[in-house]
């Protein structure tokens, strides 16, 4: 692909790795904040034309943008009418295009972390499978992510936040915590000493990287699930 479309970019740290290996991209969230901290990371992108910004609801406004690849990760959670979502992102793709979401997965792992971010739903294969074909889409393959790494480490990270302020976010209301829950702020989860990038790095998680890939699609307990879908 040479152009995509990230919806629901946060951040768009995701938007950074391709940008940077050639492609050209639109990021559209609807979060003021994640606007402003995108606008930041992606500055040079955005300066040489490479990378745009458009801070608008993505189901509430008409999009008429199109790509080689649109994506979208932990956000069709979010949104109330799931399939009216994919309609809309299967239209964003080219004739040839791709799509690839990213959820989250196994129902009995609902938690704290599902609720401070504002999530509606966790999905397994057979939501995902029913979900793509009504809206019009093939799934090529749908991968379960994490496996064993993300499911040791769970009771960890629900501790960790149950230690931190953003539980506070429980008690607000269901849009804030949507439009927040790409910028969680989670000491040892989300955010990390600098002295951690010797512990924590490409090279050192490598073999983990390598593992998990052998149960892509031998189990459907990864806590995330990615599926690359394309237009029928």
């Amino acid at each position: 692909p040479k152009t995509f479309i990230e919806v629901g970019c946060g951040e768009a740290k995701l938007s950074k790795i391709l940008c940077s290996r050639g492609l050209f991209g639109i990021g559209i969230d609807f979060s003021k904040r994640a606007i402003e901290k995108a606008s930041d990371n992606m500055k040079s992108y955005i300066k040489s034309g490479k990378f745009s910004l458009i801070m608008q609801d993505f189901m509430k406004n008409d999009f008429d943008k199109k790509a080689d690849l649109v994506f979208s990760a932990f956000v069709m959670e979010h949104v109330e009418d799931d399939l009216k979502f994919l309609i809309k992102i299967k239209k964003s793709a080219n004739k040839n295009g791709v799509v690839i979401v990213g959820v989250p997965s196994c129902k009995d792992k609902w938690g704290i972390e599902d609720e401070i971010a504002g999530h509606l739903r966790r999905y397994d294969r057979k939501d995902l499978l029913t979900l793509f074909d009504s809206a019009g889409m093939n799934c090529g393959k749908i991968w379960s992510v994490g496996v064993p790494v993300s499911n040791i480490l769970l009771g960890l990270s629900n501790l960790f936040i149950l230690k931190s302020e953003e539980t506070n976010k429980k008690r607000l209301p269901l849009k804030y915590r949507t439009e927040n829950s790409g910028i969680l702020e989670i000491p040892f989860k989300t955010i990390f000493p600098r002295f951690f990038k010797i512990v924590l790095n490409k090279f050192t998680m490598w073999p983990f990287f390598v593992l998990q890939r052998f149960f892509y699609n031998n189990t459907d307990r990864g806590l995330m699930m990615l599926v690359y879908a394309t237009p029928k």
